[in-house]
């Protein structure tokens, strides 16, 4: 696979095997490769004939494509990050498999994409004109795929799904007995994550849609809204005298138990601390709301419960709740725009607002 240069000359009398087919004219090439066959034809507004006693042309072709899509997204991420590193960070891929994707595609299309600054990496002017083109080549896959999935009389396919907490919170299993009852052969892989690891797995096109506790802040990213909910500051009855009457600078003096800084619920606590100008003097950090409720039921400090949550630690523990404040905060459904159209994106969407249009924030599906 690669470039050929080649000057070849038919005669009469030596090289050419000659046959007519469906009115076109077939020229036996003498290369190496087996079944060669060029349609002369249809290669004539690239070939300069000399029609007489022979045939002669000389042409520069890529005889073999050996271009893949995944080299097309990481070509586009770097036209679009102007850096490596950036680029990397948002396909969710090292580095140097950056570099080799936008070296093979270099190779393959035989010209310089990208251009080294100070600044960053800066498009080429070959770059810059066929960058429209690799966009292009990418949406016209992705509708490739969605027609073929509206074609078939049942929707097949696999559907990656973030989930930001507990399934039971998320009505998960009332979303997947939809799809299994309208769709059994969509097979739905759970991934569990944080709200903004989540969005950026979704921007990313690695996951095909997730729940999230914030609105995404990519304008790639469709976010339907789903219901609200609220959060207290709840500790065991260990602390019930120590929130009674608490202010913010008392919440700081107790021991606090966090999500890691990626959950919007660590970043909401260190907010409100900020907005005060202090901070907690000791904290736990825990990558898992089910170890942040243990922990809390444990008394090892207080925390920022779901309002379900406190109804079900208080009615199995003696749970002692802040009375000063609560904290809204809002579901999503996030995926991306560019799927609107997407049968799967489309059946998964109409499952969840069939689970909750009940809570009166959603519309119908479609709208």
């Amino acid at each position: 696979m690669g470039r050929s240069h080649f000057r070849t000359a038919f005669t009469s009398s030596s090289c050419a095997e000659q046959c007519e087919k469906s009115n076109h004219i077939f020229y036996r090439l003498p290369f190496s490769f087996p079944d060669c066959w060029w349609d002369a034809k249809k290669i004539a507004d690239n070939a300069v004939l000399f029609l007489g006693d022979h045939i002669e042309w000389q042409r520069e072709t890529t005889y073999s494509l050996c271009m893949e899509l995944y080299q097309l997204r990481t070509f586009l991420a770097v036209a679009e990050e102007k850096h490596l590193t950036r680029a990397s960070e948002r396909l969710f891929v090292s580095q140097p498999a950056v570099s080799a994707h936008i070296k093979a595609l270099e190779k393959e299309l035989g010209v310089k994409l990208f251009k080294r600054t100070a600044k960053g990496m800066e498009l080429t002017r070959e770059g810059q004109a066929l960058k429209p083109k690799a966009e292009a080549v990418l949406v016209a896959a992705r509708d490739l795929v969605y027609l073929a999935r509206a074609m078939g009389d049942e929707l097949v396919g696999n559907f990656r799904l973030g989930l930001n907490t507990d399934a039971e919170f998320l009505r998960l299993n009332a979303l997947l007995s939809c799809m299994m009852g309208k769709h059994p052969r969509v097979a739905v892989t759970l991934l569990h994550s944080t709200s903004s690891r989540i969005a950026e797995q979704v921007a990313a096109g690695n996951w095909d849609a997730g729940f999230v506790f914030t609105p995404p802040s990519d304008p790639e990213l469709a976010a339907m809204p789903l219901f609200g909910f609220r959060l207290y500051v709840a500790g065991s009855a260990a602390f019930r005298t120590d929130l009674e009457d608490a202010t913010w600078p008392d919440l700081a003096r107790l021991p606090w138990i966090w999500t890691t800084a990626n959950c919007p619920y660590h970043r909401l606590v260190r907010t409100l601390f900020e907005r005060h100008n202090i901070s907690p003097s000791q904290v736990i950090e825990a990558d898992s709301e089910a170890v942040v409720r243990s922990l809390v039921s444990a008394g090892k400090g207080v925390a920022l419960l779901r309002e379900d949550e406190v109804r079900t630690l208080g009615a199995l523990d003696d749970l002692a709740v802040w009375p000063g404040e609560h904290f809204d905060v809002q579901a999503y459904f996030v995926y991306q725009l560019a799927r609107e159209k997407d049968p799967l994106i489309q059946a998964v969407r109409h499952c969840v607002a069939d689970m909750w249009r009940d809570a009166g924030v959603l519309d119908a599906p479609g709208q």
